[in-house]
């Protein structure tokens, strides 16, 4: 799978996540912000291992599973 049309398929998420930590830490929503921060954490971690190698993916990734793409 090619690293554009990776890009694309989490593009809309990513932007979705990065509207609600802005909103979160305008509310001053410690949690909320952390969350968010998370998930667009996680997001960026299975594009990028998508687009460089055959990572895994099911409903949970440690964060050693992506150490090769990075």
């Amino acid at each position: 799978m090619g690293a554009a049309s990776v890009f694309r398929g989490a593009y809309a998420e990513i932007t979705e996540h990065l509207q609600k930590l802005r909103s979160a830490c305008e509310a001053d929503d410690p949690v909320r912000a952390s969350l968010e921060s998370r998930l667009i954490q996680q997001d960026l971690s299975r594009m990028i291992g998508t687009s460089r190698s055959a990572v895994g993916y099911g409903d949970f990734n440690r964060p050693d599973e992506y150490r090769g793409p990075y």
